[in-house]
């Protein structure tokens, strides 16, 4: 009997993934339910409910969605990723749905817990958290991109502490050179000049890397001669 149970149940999951394919979420839940997979059924009439709150734009909705969401990443790790989840998959989930409700906040810190650093960066800046912004930017594939949060939040210091870190120190140079024009624009202070003396330091480092680079051709130009 159990066998005549276990091919039920899978034929229940191949028809739920079947009706998922053609859109028809509500009565997938029901299939995976009757399969066995209650979280995969939970996950598949979740999305759907986060399905017609975008296409309705209905805030309280797309929160009820991200709640529900919230709800079942709490499950076992090893259960979700036997029914086809997984924590990250559920969490993301969970954060698009706070970003179509522009709850930018939650959905950047959502994105933090599943190590989204790009994408939650880009929610903290249009929730104009720009220090958030910067340090999600900081430990991203694009760590550069720091220096633009700072600039849009005035962050001066923190922007040159991200640029002194910088393993490329031509982007270093090129953002302090940046950053001194915006700091011209500022009442002189010792706060100021110190910062303009950081940044000249910086602007120095590329003057380094460009007449090094200029030596080396210079160099391999005596050798061809």
């Amino acid at each position: 009997m159990g066998f005549v149970f276990d091919s039920a149940a899978a034929e229940w999951i191949k028809q739920g993934e079947d009706l998922l394919r053609k859109d028809r979420a509500n009565e997938a839940a029901i299939c995976f339910r009757r399969g066995g997979q209650f979280l995969r059924a939970k996950y598949t009439d979740t999305s759907a409910v986060w399905e017609e709150a975008r296409l309705s734009q209905d805030a309280q909705g797309l929160a009820k969605a991200a709640d529900q969401y919230e709800q079942l990443a709490l499950e076992p790790e090893d259960d979700l990723v036997q029914q086809g989840l997984g924590r990250h998959k559920v969490l993301s989930k969970c954060a698009r749905c706070w970003e179509d409700a522009q709850e930018y906040r939650k959905a950047a810190e959502v994105y933090i817990r599943v190590d989204e650093f790009t994408l939650s960066a880009k929610c903290f800046e249009r929730a104009e958290l720009f220090k958030k912004a910067a340090d999600a930017w900081s430990r991203s594939d694009e760590p550069h991109m720091a220096l633009d949060a700072c600039m849009q939040g005035k962050l001066f210091e923190q922007a040159l502490g991200f640029a002194g870190d910088l393993e490329d120190q031509s982007i270093s140079a090129k953002f302090a050179v940046r950053l001194s024009e915006a700091l011209r624009g500022h009442p002189p202070s010792r706060t100021r000049s110190a910062q303009m003396k950081r940044c000249a330091f910086l602007q120095q480092s590329l003057n380094d890397i460009v007449s090094f680079c200029v030596s080396i051709d210079d160099e391999d130009l005596t050798r061809e001669v």
